[in-house]
């Protein structure tokens, strides 16, 4: 007879207030709404779904069966295929579905159909759109997401995913400006009761209290990599700064190269209703797309990623510290195993045991576990103390071939202080020398009463030039002043090439969220083909928001959580 579920007190200390480490960094809470969300859609709200562009059939049964089992194994389990379409189909501005010679607005629409599809996106290649361009996904059932081409790289994007058979892409841009794209493949997720096999001793993180702060923190991650959409487990993590740019922490063996990191797609708040309750579905919860790849350590297993925003509503941020675990010391776990809600684990620091082929404690940390286990989709899930500073991340078990519910398990977490210098250091806490008031000269412009320095350099590697931005100053280019908030939008320019110092390359705008989310935005575009980094300084707190966009890009760059108030 099944056991009724039963709620167990476990003993965390909760910092969930300042709690200063000479080591490492505290954690802390972050309150973020949803990005503003441009206007519907035109043909979503008329119900029709439009031109086919493709339609798949449905993938056989013995290729889910091949997939299932090659998911008994190590490594991310793959949730789902990439499938390419027999026909990629290109669109181009002027194969509109609407158009105004008023307002120059230009509309486009498909709808990809696979048989049987449990969930689907697409990935678009040769991307060029303008930044006034919006795109939304939504499938038969209601899902709708809405997104622009930031989330592009390399001339690739990924959409947000929709429930059901049917995927319906629309774009719409403005002015008359030149769109263009190629919708190439799309990504099939299976039923996650499908392709993987759950073990017994997992445990409901619902079933224990004291972990509600930190699940706000941690993310089902869903990717893709060649051929298949695999599955993992990241979490938020703060910097020295506090600034709560929505830093997130992973396994090297999850993702490891940017194209993987900006297809990454995150679920948050994925927890069943209560303890052995029922498993919400995924279009219910808040989700973020796309993310950049920082900094990753193959040695140590670990990865560095930016995400293009932090997700709404309350999130706390795990601390860390440079200090490893001491021998028997409890330490915490939540995943998301197998694509299942969150799963909790505890295990006790393992200083003895034989260690694994290629994983030394140098730069790993074993541990024995004594609540739950961890299998599959767990892989990239921080490792924390009971004071919710992380020590690793998640890089699988030990032996390879060990039962996870068996006593001979031993689980190995990729040490945070092993990889810090190299992965973490330069961005959880950069070296920052004595930041001095913004003085506006031929490279520097100083924004929002010249609290923000800004700088741009740049890289042409077809023409062979590099070098520093030069600032374009004009008599009309002034601040919008609120009598109030001051001021609270400025416009930055800058040149590029010696022989066009006039010719405006990059556009960098700041505004001043006020009683929106009282953060300072940043919107950035380029209109030249060359590789070029945005550095902005915070003369006061001397934080700093840095941006590489490469070569190529089109698009607008947008973060709404730049820097903090005030």
């Amino acid at each position: 007879m099944k056991r009724a579920p039963v709620v167990v007190v476990i003993s965390l200390l909760l910092s969930l207030t300042s709690r200063v480490s000479a080591d490492g960094v505290p954690g802390g809470w972050q309150t973020s709404s949803d990005t503003p969300v441009a206007q519907a859609p035109l043909r979503a709200l008329q119900g029709s779904t439009g031109l086919v562009v493709a339609s798949l059939t449905a993938i056989p049964g013995h290729e889910i069966e091949t997939l299932r089992r090659s998911n008994t194994g190590t490594g991310p389990p793959r949730i789902g295929f990439v499938r390419a379409l027999p026909n990629p189909y290109a669109v181009q501005r002027n194969r509109a579905i609407q158009a105004t010679s008023a307002s120059r607005e230009w509309n486009w629409r498909g709808t990809v159909e696979v048989e049987g599809g449990h969930r689907l996106r697409l990935k678009l290649e040769d991307v060029h759109v303008p930044p006034t361009a919006t795109f939304w996904v939504y499938g038969a059932g209601g899902d709708i997401s809405s997104f622009d081409g930031s989330l592009a790289h390399d001339g690739v994007l990924w959409t947000p995913s929709v429930a059901g058979q049917t995927i319906t892409l629309e774009v719409r841009t403005q002015n008359g400006e030149a769109t263009s794209f190629t919708v190439a493949a799309v990504g099939e997720m299976r039923g996650p009761d499908e392709v993987v096999a759950h073990a017994a001793c997992l445990q409901d993180a619902r079933c224990f209290t004291g972990l509600e702060d930190y699940g706000t923190s941690v993310a089902h991650m869903v990717y893709a990599s060649g051929a298949n959409l695999y599955v993992c487990t990241g979490g938020l993590i703060l910097d020295s700064a506090r600034t709560f740019a929505p830093y997130f922490i992973t396994a090297n063996h999850c993702i490891s190269t940017a194209a993987e990191a900006a297809s990454l797609e995150t679920f948050w708040d994925y927890t069943t209703s209560n303890c052995g309750g029922a498993t919400p579905p995924l279009s219910t919860l808040p989700r973020r797309s796309g993310s950049t790849l920082l900094a990753t350590s193959a040695t140590s297993d670990l990865s560095l990623l930016r995400l293009h925003s932090t997700p709404p509503g309350s999130r706390w941020f795990f601390g860390w510290t440079t200090t490893p675990p001491s021998a028997g010391e409890t330490l915490h776990r939540l995943s998301h195993p197998d694509s299942q809600p969150q799963r909790y684990s505890a295990s006790t620091v393992d200083t003895i045991s034989t260690t694994c082929f290629a994983t030394p404690r140098t730069s790993y940390i074993y541990s024995k576990p004594t609540v739950g286990t961890v299998i599959g989709g767990s892989s990239g899930s921080p490792i924390f103390k009971s004071n919710g500073q992380i020590v690793g991340a998640l890089t699988g078990g030990c032996p390879g071939n060990a039962d996870a519910c068996g006593t001979s398990m031993r689980t190995i977490d990729g040490a945070f202080s092993s990889a810090y210098a190299s992965v973490f250091k330069p961005f959880l806490n950069p070296d920052v020398t004595q930041c001095s008031p913004c003085v506006a000269n031929q490279t520097t412009s100083c924004l929002l009463g010249n609290r923000f320095k800004v700088t741009m350099s740049w890289s042409d590697s077809f023409a062979n030039l590099s070098g520093v931005g030069s600032r374009i100053t004009y008599a009309e280019n002034l601040p919008e002043i609120h009598p109030q908030f001051g001021p609270l939008s400025e416009s930055a320019f800058f040149s590029m090439y010696s022989f066009s110092p006039k010719s405006i390359e990059t556009l960098v705008r700041m505004i001043k969220g006020a009683n929106i989310n009282d953060k300072y935005w940043v919107f950035v575009t380029g209109f030249a083909g060359a590789q070029y980094t945005v550095t902005i300084q915070d003369s006061q707190s001397c934080a700093t928001w840095q941006r590489t966009i490469p070569s190529g890009a089109t698009t607008m760059l947008k973060d709404f959580e730049a820097f903090p108030f005030p």
